[in-house]
């Protein structure tokens, strides 16, 4: 989210905003036109006229029974974002070990029947054990 007023930009204030402007494309839409974005790209909308309508969809590239990113980002502030530095230092460690970084290499030493919902590809099984357990978590 930017508080920037695109329109007289404080540059002072929001000195990055001048290299957000420098890389900026621009499209101007007319009725009917539609506008592909491409996933994760940061973007502004701003409507010209009275009536306007904006219809956004995320997708991705996973199985519909995989959970939504956004859901691990609102999960990981509600549980991560409030601790000291240091243990939210050894949390990031875990999720570039665990999720951003982790590969098939990593769990060759565990057996196949015990890597659970470290498989790669998750299977939907472990997918909807994993959605079970986080849901029965939630409710306490």
């Amino acid at each position: 989210m930017s508080l920037v007023d695109f329109d007289q930009p404080d540059l002072v204030k929001y000195p990055k905003f001048q290299h957000a402007i420098d890389n900026a494309l621009v499209a101007s839409l007319e009725a009917g036109d539609a506008l592909f974005i491409p996933s994760m790209w940061w973007h502004h909308v701003e409507g010209l006229t009275d009536f306007n309508v904006l219809i956004t969809h995320w997708w991705r590239n996973s199985s519909a029974f995989m959970g939504k990113p956004d859901n691990a980002l609102d999960l990981a502030i509600l549980s991560l974002r409030n601790l000291p530095y240091e243990q939210r230092q050894a949390w990031k460690a875990i999720f570039e070990h665990y999720v951003f970084d982790h590969n098939e290499e990593d769990i060759q030493h565990i057996p196949n029947h015990a890597q659970g919902c470290l498989t790669l590809p998750m299977p939907e099984l472990e997918a909807r054990k994993l959605r079970a357990k986080l849901l029965e978590q939630l409710k306490r």
